[in-house]
């Protein structure tokens, strides 16, 4: 955890942040300079000789070995062509050398194809939990663990959650997993503000099992990110952003901020002034220093109501049988999908001290959507997701900091 806290606030390229804050301090961070690298992706099919990568994996590291497992891909047609969104139940091993990924063989499955669910690494193994496949969702959680007797990975089972749960978030706090938000049906219509926990040091007791905690306030959500990081007195949970599609015909895309004390039992709004635009739906966030939270990437609310308005339209359209209209919407939709930039690339990082949010860079390629950065060494591993609707990578990359420079001085009023 503390070489992660050193390293999670990272760009792709050079950043320079000015931060005001209500101390009236301006904060100057510069030199940041990271190194990139590309260490492996996703072994070549052997059937048509390209991997289209995969979204919504489960992911992490045990033992200096990465696990990249289920997911999800267009193999044939994209979404927009007609395409079936396919699920997997493959687990691909990777043993991490100095700047490289080795791909090693093993027949060990997950339960079923299954992917947007949570994981986390931890000394034992990678904890997957929740997800689902074409047609439900899993109240399934299992550990993906590494044989040292037999070299080979085993998948054990762990207490299942109450309900079944996918597009979900977890993080591990006090030796704690807490898991919030996510959808009960496989189109992530069904949801409530769902809040568990499971104690790690009962295991093996009858104590072992998930315990439902307050819901946190506002509307349920799907795909929103959560970090474990000090409030300035204790650890806290912080969940941001996230969609509600309760109603599908009017979606919700949150930018907002909650933060759960453990101590208090209590949830509570962070009051600050979030940026208009604050694009971290779907994306990633890493606890950095003491007492920051970084965000990369997302996918942008006007983005997303772009996509879905026209899906909308388009489907008002084929219910009426207008033939003219149908096509004149289809030719839109085609537009957008050809001529999206990608998600966001932009990176943030808040105080929770200062309630401070700053603009701090963006990655000079792709950011995936839907996937996992998991701390390694002096850095961060990304592994795979999805860089535009529909699109997959199969890369995996490295991310490591090179230098920083950072330097504090008074502001006048």
């Amino acid at each position: 955890m503390t070489s992660m806290r050193l390293l999670l606030f990272f760009a792709l390229i050079p950043v320079v942040v000015a931060v005001k804050c209500p101390h009236q301090i301006r904060t100057e961070k510069k030199g940041m300079e990271f190194s990139v690298q590309k260490i492996g992706e996703l072994p070549v099919s052997a059937s048509n000789g390209k991997n289209e990568g995969l979204a919504g994996p489960f992911s992490g590291i045990i033992r200096n070995k990465l696990i990249i497992a289920g997911g999800t891909n267009f193999p044939d047609k994209k979404p927009w062509e007609g395409g079936a969104k396919i699920f997997y139940d493959k687990i691909y091993l990777f043993e991490i050398g100095t700047d490289t990924l080795r791909a090693i063989s093993q027949s060990v499955t997950l339960p079923e194809p299954m992917a947007y669910g949570a994981s986390i690494s931890l000394p034992q193994g990678i904890l997957c939990i929740g997800g689902n496949g074409p047609a439900r969702c899993s109240s399934k959680v299992f550990l993906i663990r590494w044989d040292q007797t037999d070299h080979k990975l085993i998948v054990d089972t762990y207490p299942e959650l109450p309900v079944p749960l996918s597009f979900t978030t977890a993080v591990l706090s006090d030796n704690v997993i807490y898991v919030t938000g996510g959808s009960t049906s496989p189109n992530a219509s069904e949801t409530k503000n769902y809040f568990f926990r499971l104690g790690l040091s009962g295991i093996n007791t009858p104590a072992f099992k998930w315990e439902k905690l307050p819901s946190y306030p506002g509307l349920s959500r799907v795909f929103g990110v959560s970090v474990a990081q000090s409030n300035g007195v204790r650890e806290c949970i912080y969940l941001f952003s996230g969609r509600n599609l309760s109603n599908p015909d009017e979606p919700v895309v949150m930018n907002d901020g909650l933060v759960y004390d453990p101590a208090l039992q209590k949830w509570d709004y962070i009051r600050t002034e979030l940026p208009v635009a604050f694009p971290v739906m779907a994306g990633s966030a890493f606890p950095y220093g003491s007492d920051f939270i970084v965000f990369a990437g997302g996918v942008p609310d006007s983005t997303f109501y772009e996509e879905h308005q026209l899906k909308m339209t388009l489907s008002k359209a084929v219910s009426l049988k207008s033939g003219e209209s149908i096509m004149r919407i289809k030719e839109e939709l085609l537009r957008f999908y050809h001529g999206h930039k990608g998600f966001s690339s932009r990176i943030f990082m808040y105080n929770t001290i200062t309630k401070c949010i700053t603009e701090a860079g963006n990655y000079s390629s792709f950011c995936p959507v839907t996937t996992n950065a998991i701390p390694f060494r002096d850095g961060i591993i990304i592994t795979c997701g999805e860089v535009k609707p529909g699109i997959r990578t199969p890369e995996i990359y490295r991310i490591s900091l090179l230098q920083q420079t950072i330097r504090t001085k008074q502001v006048d009023n």
